[in-house]
């Protein structure tokens, strides 16, 4: 009886165990479809986020400092400091450099992301993951947006052609100086 027993055993290894009939059918993959469509909206992973006003605002409110200690970072973004640590577990993106002492230090674009991070997850409602999966498009979008320049509105431009003239005539009145300087060098 123990040989029959082993060889029961053995036949189970080398057979593949019998196929579930639903899955065999033409119509499994189609449900299948169906309920991928009704999982709820959480899931879907929008790519249409966009840098709104308030977002610009906050990139402006930044002072021009080479690094912010976390207490002073978090009063930038909004958020209590333990938030910025946390985000710093959950975001590749969001990795501040640790001075000699082993303090965060944040730079800029340290703050610009945790600034995205704060909008996706506050303003946007996306989770944890879905912000993961939306923050590099939303810092390409940033970077293109540089890229192109600042954009003037057009009642704007006109006052600033005088400045312009004015910033020319300047820079030549520095040249000359220059040049004047270059023959007593040489």
């Amino acid at each position: 009886m123990s040989e029959t027993l082993e060889t029961q055993q053995m036949e189970m290894l080398i057979e593949p165990p019998a196929a579930d009939s639903a899955l065999e059918t033409e119509a499994a993959p189609t449900e299948l479809h169906e309920e991928l469509e009704m999982l709820p909206a959480a899931f879907d992973v929008r790519t249409d986020v966009e840098i709104n006003d308030r977002l610009r605002a906050d990139f402006e409110k930044i002072p021009d400092t080479m690094a912010f200690k976390i207490g002073d970072a978090a009063d930038l973004v909004g958020v209590k400091t333990y938030v910025l640590r946390f985000w710093e577990s959950e975001f590749d993106a969001l990795r501040p450099k640790k001075s000699r002492n082993g303090q965060r230090v944040y730079s800029r674009r340290d703050l610009e992301t945790a600034m995205m991070i704060r909008k996706l997850l506050y303003d946007d409602k996306f989770s944890i993951e879905g912000a993961r999966a939306v923050l590099k498009s939303l810092r390409h979008k940033l970077r293109e947006e540089r890229e192109k320049g600042p954009t003037v509105p057009l009642r704007e431009f006109e006052g600033l052609e005088g400045a312009r003239e004015r910033a020319v005539t300047g820079l030549r009145q520095i040249l000359d100086v220059v040049h004047g300087f270059r023959p007593a060098v040489a």
